[in-house]
């Protein structure tokens, strides 16, 4: 059995800059380090759909973000090790740069297509 910890976005909108992981994958006890480029090609993304209200959908999804995060929390990295104290440990190995971008914080109308 392994243990899971994630790494998770500081941001509410960003670009990955630059994931560094090579101190996470050296650290003591860990079995895997899971990124979402490694994921997106293990993966199809997914959706939720809410059976209740029919039509609904959210948009798609992968487990961990690839190029970019969208939300405070959202995950970015998956280290898997022998202990959950290995894990968190190497988790916070895990150095992330990222560029912001501006939040959104309203939906915003769309404009119907111009005519020809």
């Amino acid at each position: 059995m392994v243990h899971a910890a994630f790494v998770r976005s500081t941001h509410a909108h960003a670009r990955l800059a630059r994931v560094d992981l090579d101190r996470a994958r050296r650290a003591p006890d860990v079995v895997g380090v899971l990124t979402g480029d490694a994921v997106a090609r293990l993966c199809k993304p997914y959706r939720g759909v809410l059976l209740h209200y029919k039509g609904m959908k959210t948009g798609a999804m992968l487990p961990l973000a690839v190029e970019r995060v969208r939300y405070v929390g959202e995950p970015i990295v998956a280290i898997a090790a022998e202990s959950r104290a290995a894990a968190d440990d190497a988790a916070a190995m895990v150095d992330v740069e990222y560029e912001p971008l501006p939040a959104v914080l309203a939906p915003t109308p769309r404009s119907p297509p111009a005519l020809p």
